[in-house]
């Protein structure tokens, strides 16, 4: 039937906690529903698609039938009983969107990351281009610093540096990244507490006091 829950779209940022967490939600709807088509999207890889689907917020869980249309949508994380509910309910017929959501519109976000002038870090502005209307402001801080330039000043980061994960147990961060051929590098000890210290800084605008720096 049209209204039947056929496939599931969960939205997320890829180095969210939380989106990670309702990807093994997802693993355990699909062990209750085989059929059923369950895609995950990185909204940064793929913001197009989030904009097409006009999703506001990170993660997003889209319930979607066999002409690919959406019929319900749920914000944030879920546990995969309520998942499960309403996927039966919507299967009944009891209910379907009748919200049409306005489109996503991109935004410049400015975001103050530490560089190094050599002998210590000092500010400086950077603009991030969020391609959707969601909103993660550690996260794109964490982004602008990885990317950021300015004159007279240096990144401590390797170019091609990227965010595998970032978690936030109270005002502690861990932060993983991923640095291509982190070995051969050879990062000294110094860099790194650069690196540490450089995070520290930028996050520290959103009461974050300490940074454990992963590098995989």
């Amino acid at each position: 039937m049209a209204n039947n829950v056929t496939a599931l779209k969960l939205f997320t940022l890829s180095a969210c906690p939380m989106g990670r967490s309702m990807g093994m939600v997802m693993d355990e709807v699909q062990a209750r529903y085989t059929s059923l088509h369950i895609d995950i999207i990185y909204v940064e890889i793929e913001a197009e698609l989030a904009n097409e689907y006009r999703i506001k917020t990170n993660p997003t869980t889209l319930f979607i039938n066999d002409h690919n249309e959406e019929l319900f949508r749920m914000e944030g994380f879920v546990e995969t009983e309520v998942i499960v509910d309403y996927i039966e309910q919507l299967n009944e017929g009891i209910f379907m969107l009748d919200e049409k959501l306005p489109p996503n519109e991109s935004v410049q976000e400015t975001y103050t990351v530490y560089l190094s002038d050599g002998t210590k870090l000092v500010a400086a502005s950077h603009t991030y281009y969020n391609q959707t209307a969601i909103a993660a402001p550690r996260i794109h801080a964490i982004l602008s610093l990885l990317s950021a330039t300015a004159d007279g000043l240096y990144n401590p980061f390797p170019l091609e540096t990227k965010l595998i994960s970032v978690q936030f147990i109270e005002r502690v961060g861990t932060v993983t990244l991923g640095i291509a051929d982190y070995k051969s590098l050879e990062i000294s000890e110094q860099t790194h507490a650069l690196m540490k210290q450089a995070l520290q800084l930028t996050l520290q605008s959103f009461d974050v006091t300490d940074v454990e720096l992963i590098i995989a």
